[in-house]
C-alpha cells in the first residue's frame, strides 16, 4: 500500500516523479529543504494546495521538561523547540520541517532527541528535523543544543501541511512561519539545594548566598526578560531570599559578572 504523500518534486512533472515524495519526509526521499529558510527549495504551497484545513504553524522555545517558554536562547544550553500545527476542519494528518540558522544562514547548535514522529535529516550541509510519516499528532518537538556565547540571534524556519490523506497532493494545505530567538546571558544551571557551582554564587535552604568583595547588586528577571527585583549588596556574604520572587525560571545576574539561571519552586 502506498503512504500517503505529503511533498511532490512537480506538479506538472510525471506522476511517476510526484510519487517520489512521500508522507516519510521531504528531506529524507528528495534531498530536499522547504523550510522556507534562506536558499531551500520551492515551498510545498507549489502543490499542496485546495485545501481547507488553514493550517497555521507556530514555534516555541522551552526547558527540556516544556515547562517553561523562553523568548531567548541560553548560548550552550540543550533547549527543546517545540512545534504545533494548528488547523481546521480536522485534516487526516500533518506534516513539518523546520531549520535554525544564524544570521550568515549557516546552521545554528544542533538538533538531537527528535519526537517519535520525527526524524534528523542533512540537505546539502543544512540540518533538518521532519517529519516521519503523516503524523496524527499535530505536535513535533526536537531538542536543540544552542550555539556558543557570541552567535548573536537565530532563526527557526518551518513549514507544515495538513494532509487530507488521499494520497496526493490535492487537497491538502500549506502554513510556514519563522521564529526568531536573540542570544541570553550564557548562565550556570541550578536547583534548589543543589550547593556550590563554581566559587560564587550557590543556593541553599531557599535562598541565594552570593559573596562580593566590594558594594555592588543584583537583578533577578524572568524567563521574558522583565526585571523583576534588585538587591544591592554589601562586602561580604549576602542572602537572597528566592521567596520573595515569583515561581518558575529565574535568571540572577550580578554587578561582579556571575549569572545564575535557576527553578524556584
Amino acid at each position: 500500500m502506498k503512504k500517503t504523500r505529503l511533498f511532490s518534486i512537480g506538479c506538472t512533472g510525471l506522476l511517476a516523479l510526484g510519487l517520489m515524495a512521500n508522507s516519510a519526509g521531504v528531506a529524507e526521499h528528495q534531498g530536499k529543504d522547504r523550510t522556507g529558510a534562506p536558499g531551500s527549495d520551492q515551498p510545498c504551497s507549489q502543490c499542496h494546495n485546495g485545501g481547507t484545513f488553514s493550517p497555521q504553524p507556530v514555534a516555541m522555545l522551552t526547558d527540556v521538561d516544556e515547562t517553561t517558554e523562553f523568548t531567548f536562547y541560553l548560548p550552550g544550553e540543550t533547549m527543546r523547540l517545540r512545534f504545533e500545527v494548528n488547523a481546521s476542519s480536522n485534516p487526516a494528518g500533518y506534516g513539518l520541517q523546520a531549520t535554525a540558522l544564524l544570521s550568515d544562514n549557516s546552521n545554528a547548535g544542533t538538533f538531537s532527541n527528535p519526537s517519535a514522529n520525527g526524524q534528523l535529516e542533512d540537505v546539502a550541509g543544512r540540518h533538518i528535523f521532519e517529519h516521519n510519516d503523516l503524523s496524527a499528532s499535530n505536535t513535533f518537538t526536537v531538542d536543540w543544543t544552542a550555539p556558543e556565547a557570541g552567535s548573536g540571534p537565530v532563526t527557526v524556519y518551518f513549514a507544515s501541511l495538513a494532509a487530507n490523506g488521499n494520497g496526493g497532493t490535492a487537497g491538502d494545505a500549506f502554513g510556514g512561519g519563522s521564529l526568531v530567538l536573540q542570544e541570553g546571558a550564557s548562565t550556570a544551571i541550578c536547583g534548589p539545594d543543589c550547593g556550590e557551582i563554581a566559587a560564587e554564587p550557590f543556593i541553599r535552604d531557599g535562598g541565594v548566598e552570593w559573596h562580593v568583595p566590594t558594594a555592588s547588586s543584583v537583578q533577578a528577571f524572568n524567563v521574558n526578560g522583565q526585571l523583576l527585583r534588585t538587591w544591592t549588596l554589601r562586602p561580604g556574604d549576602n542572602r537572597l531570599m528566592l521567596s520573595t520572587l515569583p515561581a518558575g525560571h529565574l535568571i540572577l545576574t550580578g554587578a561582579d559578572g556571575h549569572v545564575l539561571r535557576l527553578w524556584n519552586p
